[in-house]
């Protein structure tokens, strides 16, 4: 496998996800003086996968997503706000969260020192590049790409066609890392792509990845064989 570069995925795979949106969660419910508890978030979390799961399949977009994600929150605390002013309020404040997964910048740092390094995320370019930066990941990547400019989002072809575009490669010289098995490992693998499951939880799955870990350790053990 002669790679020449590696895409990664940004949430859940460098950045915690759910950490970051917990902080935004209670700090967007607070301005509009909504009062919630952490079985709120967990029931709001578990909606939002729900539609990000939708998204996979095409079914909605991320601009749906973003601008309806809390309205079952909002038809069981019986809020009247604006439910869609509230989800953009929401995605401002989770620009300036980023929690790093355990050993992340570890990882792309090793990364950087041997291949040309990408991000391959679904969501909106400010607000990755935001989180990137504080956490001191953002000059470890050769470029971003990022649903909303490229125009398209993962899993589709679209995506990955326009980001290899951009970077002229082959599928074949790039090892795509993430953890969705779905978005991340299927649609790259469709594409021709080396691909590395990031799966910390241990899950099962009938696709089957040309790698797996499960941690940022194993991740770096197995790019130092690949050098």
């Amino acid at each position: 496998m002669q790679l020449k570069a590696l895409f990664w995925d940004i949430d859940n795979t460098l950045l915690d996800f759910r950490a970051s949106s917990h902080e935004a969660f209670f700090e967007v419910c607070q301005e509009y003086g909504l009062e919630v508890e952490e079985s709120h978030f967990s029931r709001w979390f578990t909606f939002k996968e729900s539609l990000w799961r939708k998204q996979e399949q095409g079914l909605v977009t991320i601009d749906y997503i973003v601008r309806n994600q809390f309205a079952e929150l909002f038809e069981e605390t019986g809020c009247k706000a604006d439910c869609q002013a509230f989800g953009l309020r929401f995605q401002h404040l989770l620009h300036y969260q980023a929690v790093p997964v355990e050993g992340a910048l570890e990882a792309l740092h090793f990364g950087s020192q041997h291949w040309q390094q990408y991000a391959a995320s679904n969501g909106y370019l400010d607000q990755q590049t935001s989180r990137l930066q504080k956490t001191e990941m953002f000059h470890l990547f050769n470029a971003l790409f990022v649903s909303d400019v490229i125009g398209a989002a993962k899993p589709t072809k679209e995506f990955f066609d326009k980001s290899l575009n951009i970077c002229q490669l082959q599928p074949s010289e790039i090892l795509m890392i993430g953890d969705n098995i779905v978005t991340d490992i299927q649609g790259a693998q469709d594409m021709g792509f080396n691909t590395c499951w990031f799966n910390p939880t241990h899950e099962t799955s009938t696709i089957k990845p040309t790698f797996e870990v499960h941690s940022h350790e194993e991740l770096k053990h197995l790019l130092s064989t690949l050098c």
